[in-house]
């Protein structure tokens, strides 16, 4: 439970993770940044990745792009269970 997308990437670089779920719209280093550097670095690039956000976006570097929305969490939990 970081507390902000930088906190995030320490904690990635620093701590065992599964799974990083990142909002796109964070005003310091956006979600979508912070999964792009995750994905650059060879140690650290098979943690399956979310990017949250409330526009209908695609892209490549996040292993799922889930919209805010009524269905965001069962969204979210159905690709959890899914990558076990």
């Amino acid at each position: 439970d970081a507390k902000s997308t930088l906190d995030a990437l320490t904690r990635v670089l620093t701590e065992p993770i599964d799974v990083l779920i990142a909002s796109k719209e964070h005003p310091v280093l956006d979600g979508l940044n912070l999964i792009r550097m995750i994905k650059a670095n060879e140690t650290k690039k098979s943690i399956k990745t979310i990017l949250l956000t409330s526009e209908k976006i695609q892209c490549a570097s996040p292993d799922r792009v889930i919209q805010k929305d009524k269905n965001f969490i069962e969204n979210i939990l159905s690709f959890i269970e899914n990558k076990k």
